[in-house]
């Protein structure tokens, strides 16, 4: 009876698995494409690898560049920012040297106003009667024109002197003698005169003034009238 017993139990399980349907070949096939579609994934995610790794060095280049590029414009940024100050300054220095120019150029013209009947050697011929005097260096009381910066200036000066006389006269730098002029009316029967010009390079407090020459000897009259002027003049040039 045991052993009937046992028996029965060896053949149940084997009479439940006959009903167990037969899977093996739809489970490999499914297991064949699962493998074939972790292969694929495998390939596209070894693909998607070098790419992101392409991209990584990529990207380092443009980051390079993109550095690159930041240190250029700081650099053009301080270069431009120089030369906008470098600018700024020139231009100020310009309005300076234009507004200097300007405040200190000068221009005189001046006449004898009454004829000097007995000239000495030596003597600052005061041209009294000021005319123009651009920047105010022309002083009419003591006939000498003062020097505001230093530059060359021009200046000319006429002298008319009786017939039969005759005068020397020269203009003066400070003590020395920068140009001599003759005015002589011998063997007239008028009054003569004559004038000259000189360019001469001064420094800013220079005295600048016309007188009968030192040493040479004087014969009439030093004429200025209505119509015959005995004068001086000057101007800035540069």
């Amino acid at each position: 009876m045991l052993m009937l017993f046992n028996w029965f139990l060896f053949l149940v399980p084997l009479s439940c698995l006959a009903f167990i349907p037969d899977n093996t070949e739809k489970l490999t096939s499914v297991i064949g494409e699962l493998t074939e579609r972790i292969a694929d994934l495998e390939v596209r995610l070894s693909t998607q690898e070098h790419i992101n790794i392409n991209l990584e060095s990529r990207l380092k280049v443009q980051e390079k560049k993109n550095r690159e590029h930041e240190d250029l414009i700081n650099a053009l940024s301080a270069r431009t920012c120089t030369i906008s100050k470098q600018s700024a300054f020139k231009r100020q220095q310009d309005e300076m040297l234009h507004k200097n120019s300007f405040d200190n150029r000068v221009a005189f013209y001046s006449y004898l106003s009454n004829t000097d009947m007995h000239p000495k050697p030596n003597q600052t011929i005061v041209f009294d009667h000021v005319v123009t005097n651009t920047g105010g260096k022309f002083n009419s009381k003591t006939g000498v024109f003062t020097c505001p910066i230093q530059g060359v200036y021009a200046f000319s000066w006429t002298v008319y002197c009786s017939n039969g006389g005759y005068l020397i006269s020269e203009l003066v730098v400070n003590s020395r003698s920068v140009g001599d002029m003759l005015c002589s009316g011998q063997g007239d029967d008028n009054i003569r005169h004559t004038s000259s010009v000189a360019v001469v390079e001064l420094n800013e407090g220079d005295r600048v003034y016309v007188r009968t020459h030192p040493i040479a000897v004087l014969n009439g009259v030093l004429w200025s009238g209505p119509i015959y002027l005995s004068s001086f003049s000057g101007w800035t040039i540069f």
